[in-house]
């Protein structure tokens, strides 16, 4: 796996002040997703797990707000996945900010605006990591349903190369996971990798095509 080079005392490409206030419409989008998975299904214990709390007024990025009309015609599937995909993306956010827990009920709106996230360097090590576990899950995926990968060359060199990455979801290693879990952990991976590459690209658009894919190496 190789990981990009940075300069060490590089700020990150966005500003903590911009990080913190898509932070906000994150935690925003979540809160909606829970209450309506909720509203559905009852207080499960993977919905209880997803510890969040609503951060009030979302005053910027106000466009990235899950329209609720759009929410309402979630399909079971549609929701589970972008509840699964949401959680991703404020648990990296989390981890962005050092003097938060990165699995926890943290309301951004509380964070000071100036507080300072993680540089460039540690930012583009975390990218790589999620980046390889993306693609190992990816990868278990294929390796069971798509019959023309399984018996290409490629596949062996893949093979090879899962091998040296310890990738896991829910606890337990990808081989052992089912497919649903695969499913539901890549979606929670490619939240993550599509945040981190917005936060490392100032080009880059929020939910912008290719954000959540993977190369062909991890």
């Amino acid at each position: 796996m190789e990981l990009p080079v940075s300069q060490p005392d590089r700020m990150t490409a966005r500003s903590g002040r911009e990080i913190r206030a898509m932070a906000i419409a994150v935690q925003a989008n979540l809160v909606q997703l829970k209450v309506a998975a909720v509203k559905r299904r009852g207080l499960t214990e993977s919905l209880q797990a997803i510890r969040v709390s609503s951060p009030g007024t979302v005053r910027e990025f106000r466009e990235t707000l899950i329209d609720r009309r759009v929410l309402r015609d979630y399909s079971e599937f549609e929701l589970e996945v972008r509840l699964r995909e949401l959680w991703g993306q404020y648990c990296v956010m989390c981890w962005l900010f050092e003097q938060v827990p990165s699995r926890g009920d943290v309301d951004f709106a509380r964070l000071p605006t100036d507080a300072i996230g993680r540089c460039d360097t540690e930012i583009e090590i975390k990218h790589a990591a999620v980046h390889a576990l993306l693609w190992c899950l990816r990868f278990e995926q294929r390796r069971r349903h798509d019959i023309e990968y399984a018996a290409s060359p490629s596949f062996q060199r893949d093979q090879l190369l899962t091998a040296e990455i310890p990738a896991t979801a829910f606890g337990k290693d990808v081989t052992d996971c089912t497919d649903e879990e695969l499913l539901l952990g890549g979606c929670e991976f490619a939240g993550m990798l599509a945040t981190l590459r917005w936060v490392l690209d100032r080009e880059c658009c929020w939910g912008e095509a290719g954000t959540m894919e993977v190369g062909e190496r991890p």
